[in-house]
């Protein structure tokens, strides 16, 4: 049995009413999930259910017990007036199978020789239910109080009891479930009567003999007690909705992301490269905002957002689940990329989007910044670049001493190294072939593609001129090179065309939005002009047109790429 469906077998079962609030982890399937979370966290311990199905099926046993009461007589044979108790008649077939079963069990866990597929998680270790039950435990305790303490005002207690179990509904971090629970409590005061529980019991000399109360004193200071409780549950959901109200109001400016409408939107891309592209632009202008906005939030309240971190990612994206660097909502990601990393085109993608992570992350480390400011600069610099072309020179002889086939799999991991890095070389293996790794960054292939494609030329150009005066001249680049730079990679199929519409006109908003997340340093709008003006054919007219030196301007816009030096080298 899976753990899966054991788990739900355990939820489901009658005989688990130790379990405190179980119908809402029944019934609500996030709560269900949370709670599943834990369940296989806990330690596996012997599970006599487990075993009682190697001889019985729980069909089995459920006829079993249905047939074993039927047989049970209810009056005496003799005397059809007299009531008998059952518990005077034998155990029935099925108790004594499973009470044999049940034996030959313990004795196995005494030997320790219980096979391991009769271990199983146990939904009462977890640590939700642990909280639960002293929660419940403090609750149970409520009705009684009027009874064991007559000398505090029930005002009082109902405020200790109150604060009390809110606090410890706060430390599960489940917001939904507190609500739950105390919305369950309250609507339970108006149908809880201490008559029920107690008062029904005992005549009025006895109930005063036994608990120094009268039992009409005992009915009014359990009134007061549930008024009080009501009023002061009622006042604290009140205050947890407004501060709800309040973050929600600050991450509002975010706008609303819809998962089927960005669906929708896909649904317009034809390539898996394009509909990446426009969820980079979309993890820009929300998850990464979102970042910024709720890490401000947990600075001033920590605690508060972390209890309500669900409830925000669902306010903003429709959803609480994410999936790959892009943090791609999980109904989209499972409508379009469920199975795309058997596609190349989807693991290079991701190669090249986490080595640039991976690079931006290295070269702003605080090292790497400090290496920049030594005396000993180009030293350092110059020994890093040494490494990586060391190597190459070495990876590259490998193919003549050893005869590695960079294109054939390698049982032989001798080489792993070299031939990760004559792959990515190669310029055109994993264009072409997936790569298993491409969502983490600590990967072989991302470590070794971000230092040889985008930390060997960033090095290269530091030591050429500093990078100050670098940025500085970026700064004064008009949008036309950013325009023609992009038109570039187009054409280099590092970046998907933009698609025209049915007007055949290209996607003003789509191209704006892209050059304010990848060009920030100039006006989008001026990109779009200069972008649709741009007739990347004619490539004739582009001294005329950019000036003499144009070739130079935009190996500076690509931080002096092999590639793209390589690439327009070919321009007139």
């Amino acid at each position: 049995m899976g753990k899966r469906e054991q788990f739900n077998k355990d939820l489901t079962k009658r005989r688990v009413r130790k379990i405190p609030y179980l119908d809402l982890f029944q019934k609500d399937d996030y709560l269900k999930e949370k709670l599943y979370s834990q369940y296989l966290d806990t330690s596996l311990t012997p599970n006599l259910s487990l075993y009682q199905n190697k001889y019985l099926s729980d069909l089995e046993i459920q006829n079993g017990f249905l047939k074993g009461h039927q047989s049970i007589p209810t009056t005496h044979p003799k005397n059809s007036t007299d009531i008998v108790a059952a518990n005077h008649y034998p155990l029935s077939e099925i108790e004594i199978k499973l009470k044999k079963i049940e034996i030959e069990f313990l004795k196995k866990i005494q030997d320790n020789s219980l096979d391991e597929k009769y271990y199983a998680h146990n939904i009462l270790d977890t640590t939700l239910i642990k909280q639960l039950s002293i929660v419940q435990e403090e609750i149970d305790d409520f009705t009684k109080f009027v009874l064991t303490d007559q000398k505090e005002k029930p005002s009082k207690y109902a405020k200790s009891f109150v604060k009390s179990i809110t606090l410890k509904l706060e430390l599960i971090k489940l917001p939904v479930l507190k609500k739950k629970i105390l919305n369950n409590f309250i609507e339970s005061l108006e149908n809880t009567d201490i008559q029920i529980f107690i008062l029904s019991e005992y005549n009025n000399i006895a109930f005063l003999k036994k608990f120094g109360i009268t039992k009409k004193e005992a009915e009014r200071r359990f009134r007061e007690l549930k008024r009080y409780a009501n009023i002061f549950i009622i006042k604290y959901l009140k205050e947890v909705t407004q501060k709800e109200n309040n973050l929600l109001n600050r991450i509002k400016p975010l706008g609303y992301l819809d998962h089927t409408h960005i669906i929708e939107e896909l649904n317009k891309h034809r390539s898996i490269s394009q509909r990446l592209n426009y969820l980079r632009i979309i993890k820009g202008e929300y998850y990464d905002k979102y970042k910024v906005i709720t890490n401000e939030m947990r600075i001033k309240d920590e605690g508060f957002f972390i209890e309500y971190h669900d409830t925000v990612l669902e306010t903003i994206f429709s959803n609480k689940e994410f999936k790959s660097p892009l943090k791609i909502q999980y109904p989209v990601y499972e409508h379009y990329f469920k199975n795309s990393d058997k596609e190349p085109e989807f693991t290079y993608w991701f190669l090249k989007y986490n080595s640039e992570l991976e690079f931006n992350k290295f070269i702003n480390q605080n090292e790497f910044k400090s290496q920049l400011k030594s005396e000993l600069r180009d030293t350092f610099l110059k020994a890093e670049l040494k490494h990586l072309n060391d190597l190459e020179k070495n990876a590259k002889k490998l193919i003549s001493i050893k005869g590695l086939n960079i294109y054939k799999y390698h049982y032989n991991r001798e080489y792993e190294n070299e031939i990760v890095l004559l792959r990515v070389l190669d310029g055109n293996y994993y264009k072409e072939n997936t790569t298993y790794l491409n969502n983490g960054n600590g990967s072989k292939v991302v470590q070794t593609y971000f230092r040889h494609i985008f930390l060997k030329p960033y090095i290269e150009e530091l030591l050429t001129q500093k990078l100050t005066q670098q940025t500085k001249a970026k700064g004064k680049i008009s949008a036309k090179f950013y325009a023609l730079y992009h038109w570039i990679l187009i054409e280099m199929d590092k970046e998907p065309m933009f698609e025209r519409n049915l007007d055949d006109k290209y996607p003003r908003k789509e191209i704006q939005q892209f050059a304010k997340t990848h060009y920030p340093a100039i006006s989008s709008q001026m990109f779009y002009r200069e972008f649709i003006e741009i007739d990347i054919s004619n490539k004739d007219n582009f001294r005329k047109i950019f000036g003499k030196s144009y070739k130079k301007t935009i190996r500076n816009l690509s931080n002096f790429d092999p590639e793209v030096n390589k690439h327009i080298e070919k321009y007139p």
